[in-house]
């Protein structure tokens, strides 16, 4: 009998999986949300033992600031990475639909410049020359309970998960890995040097964070879809046509948080129209619920020199417009077609660009307002005249 020996010792590889959740948007007090997966690729050498997983969050960005002509520059609130440390809990690893390891909260412990969560009490054996995703899921607490509004948070494979940049380089060992690891026939721990941590796509052989999407948290959310009766193709003048249906809804939440919508734009183009030659104003109007008096929210004029341009609204010309949890309303978009000289295959679309809302989820502090929506752009649908 002969005993037998690698020469060599396996290697790992950590990135971002290809279906890991992209950015969004979620509600605080929701449970089981997904938030990172990571693809773990051993090489042809031998099997990877994977026996400790630690993931970190990133929470130094804020969402909400926006570009658009809703938006207010300078409106934005960053939420320190401490004080939201506790809005992400009862962290979970999962191997596909297998529940590997959990973990009660992130905690700053270990690392004093990100919050840090490891994975215990378990083994999984990554095959040589194949790899498997590792998904983190987490529940949200709930406002009431602690939950920050308006932070930013994403999961992350750090290098050096114990320690900050400046500590490690004076102390290089110091540095822990993201994973524990052993070739399976070597009996090799795998170190930094046998890691490679965003080996996918770093540069050389330098190790780089692995980064998952932000996700954003909330206490109420906002989504806009088209009516399922948006008027589409065929169309006749008129002097208040309906170009345009949109669904808003305030999506059920743990606090019942209502939400306020303080400004709209509109994404407007036409081809072939052209303007009186008197420039007359040619009113396009927003109605909550049914065309009305008593129901418009804004009525602004959509004409340039030559066609129709995009809106462009100041909040003060806005009248807010509140969603209670768990409602919609039905928003009606109206312009006066007769007086706009369409001719024959003339077309018009009206649509929602991606930070053409002001919103905000029930805070009484305005510099919380979102300018974000998940659901959007909406690209218009075309009117053929």
């Amino acid at each position: 009998m002969q005993n037998v020996y690698l020469a060599l010792h396996g290697n790992l590889t950590l990135d971002e999986s290809a279906d890991t959740p992209i950015a969004q948007q979620l509600v605080l007090g929701s449970t089981g949300a997904s938030l990172a997966k990571f693809k773990l690729s051993a090489d042809a050498t031998e099997d990877i033992s994977v026996t400790e997983f630690t993931v970190a969050q990133d929470m130094s960005t804020a969402f909400q600031t926006g570009t658009g002509a809703a938006a207010s520059p300078g409106n934005s609130h960053f939420v320190s990475a401490r004080s939201a440390t506790g809005s992400i809990k009862n962290l979970k690893l999962y191997n596909g639909s297998s529940l590997l390891a959990s973990v009660s909260a992130f905690d700053q412990t270990n690392n004093s410049h990100t919050a840090i969560a490891t994975f215990t009490g378990f083994t999984l054996t990554v095959p040589k020359n194949s790899n498997i995703v590792l998904e983190v899921k987490g529940d949200l607490s709930s406002f009431a309970d602690g939950g920050v509004p308006s932070s930013s948070h994403r999961m992350v494979l750090l290098p050096d998960t114990r320690v900050n940049a400046a500590a490690a380089a004076a102390n290089p060992a110091s540095v822990t890995n993201p994973v524990v690891a052993v070739g399976a026939g070597s009996g090799i721990s795998m170190s930094k040097a046998a890691l490679d941590v965003n080996g996918g796509t770093s540069s050389g052989n330098t190790d780089q964070n692995v980064v998952a999407s932000y996700m954003d948290l909330l206490r109420a959310k906002l989504t806009l879809a088209y009516a399922s009766d948006s008027p589409s193709g065929s169309a006749s003048p008129a002097s208040e046509a309906t170009v345009a249906k949109f669904i808003a809804t305030n999506s059920s939440n743990v606090g019942n948080y209502s939400l306020h919508v303080y400004n709209m734009n509109l994404d407007v183009s036409s081809v072939g129209s052209s303007m009186p030659n008197d420039q007359t104003a040619i009113n396009m109007k927003v109605y909550k619920d049914s065309i009305s008096t008593a129901n418009q929210l804004v009525s602004t004029d959509a004409s340039a020199i030559t066609q129709f341009t995009d809106t462009v609204i100041p909040e003060s010309g806005f009248t807010d417009l509140e969603l209670a949890a768990g409602s919609s309303k039905t928003l009606f978009v109206t312009l006066d077609t007769s007086t706009s000289n369409f001719s024959a295959n003339d077309t018009l679309s009206v649509g929602l660009d991606a930070a053409d809302l002001q919103w905000n989820d029930d805070s009484t502090d305005r510099s919380y307002d979102y300018y974000t929506v998940d659901t959007l752009p909406l690209s218009g649908k075309t009117l053929v005249y």
